[in-house]
């Protein structure tokens, strides 16, 4: 077997096991004048972006918490998120064009607790974490 058979292999196995396709009619017509246009304009792909639309709304209806669908919902619920992490040591927020840094223990003020009081309340766009850093970007 090549590993091009063993990868294939693998990768049917894993949609099998980890993923469910759900079927989703549209009217053409529709799709093709309203929401495919819409959907373009935002520069992310079709599924993503059905799946985003779905989980926010579960969310805005209040039928499960933001973090079981992998959205931040605030600034300050994404920095609670990784406050405990001691891994985690820096913090950025972008708001627009415009990027801020906190650390955790900041002796001049800009620690991650005063950025919780600062953007707490604003909705998150998007977070991403990786080795000490959290990003987080606002809507």
């Amino acid at each position: 077997m090549t590993y091009t058979d063993k990868s294939k292999e693998y990768s049917t196995k894993y949609m099998k096991d980890k993923q469910l396709r759900v079927p989703l009619n549209w009217l053409k017509e529709d799709f093709e004048n309203r929401v495919k246009p819409a959907i373009q304009r935002s520069g992310i792909p079709v599924s993503t972006f059905i799946k985003d639309a779905v989980n926010e709304k579960l969310i805005r209806d209040g039928l499960v918490p933001p973090d079981v669908c992998g959205i931040p919902g605030t600034v300050g619920y994404a920095i609670q998120k990784y406050l405990n992490d001691e891994k985690k040591t820096v913090l950025y927020i972008t708001v627009g064009d415009t990027m801020y840094s906190y650390i955790k223990a900041d002796k001049a003020g800009h620690t991650w607790e005063t950025a919780i009081e600062e953007y707490g309340a604003m909705e998150c766009d998007k977070v991403s974490a990786e080795d000490y850093v959290v990003e987080i970007r606002c809507k």
